[in-house]
């Protein structure tokens, strides 16, 4: 059986040991595995139908499965320290590839996320990414900002949060992950709109 557990440290320091008869080539037995729930919408970061996805595949949030079954489930391989952030790539499990954006530079807010091998130099392309933990205790919500190192936007959810009072347009199933600017004090969820995630240690 599978186990939930907020992580609410930085995870530079953990290590789970991961019960699988197959490791992607990155992938070692110290690195987390970790389901992305975003904290406003409950989903998780997913790639299409259940098996390896192809190269580009593009990475969307969809209802939360949490199983092995399902191809939400990242390994956090950390790959450098720069300024005093560690970075890390996050590698699919199923199929071994990274969670990256088109090209290898800064890419334009808005853009969309696929899957691709992972660099075998990760500082030479834009599969980096670092934390920032936020609580957000005006209405009790916690999470970490997922930045790319490349272009210093964040982790997002195509649409945007309600504002107080309104539907939030980001729920759908299969809506695209993006990168985004970070914070917008006129945006909901006080002015972190969708970007924030829960980084759901996943016990396998």
């Amino acid at each position: 059986m599978l186990k939930r557990l907020r992580i609410l440290t930085i995870l530079a320091a953990v290590a789970i040991p991961l019960a699988l008869s197959v490791v992607p080539a990155h992938a070692a037995d110290t690195d987390p595995a970790v389901a992305l729930q975003n904290e406003w919408e409950s989903k998780c970061a997913d790639l299409p139908y259940y098996g390896a996805p192809a190269v580009d595949a593009p990475v969307t949030q969809y209802t939360c499965n949490f199983t092995t079954s399902d191809n939400q489930i990242w390994y956090m391989h950390a790959t450098r320290t720069v300024n005093g952030n560690q970075l890390y790539e996050f590698q699919l499990m199923k199929g071994g590839q990274c969670l990256d954006l088109p090209n290898g530079g800064a890419e334009p807010l808005g853009t969309h996320l696929e899957v691709y091998p992972c660099a075998s130099n990760p500082a030479a392309d834009n599969q980096e990414w670092y934390l920032n933990y936020v609580s957000n205790a005006e209405n009790g919500g916690t999470g970490y900002e997922v930045i790319n190192y490349k272009d210093g936007l964040c982790l997002d959810v195509s649409g945007w949060a309600g504002l107080p009072g309104k539907v939030s347009g980001d729920n759908a199933n299969n809506l695209p992950l993006t990168v985004y600017p970070c914070y917008n004090s006129a945006w909901g969820n006080n002015g972190y709109d969708d970007h924030l995630w829960e980084l759901m240690s996943v016990y396998l």
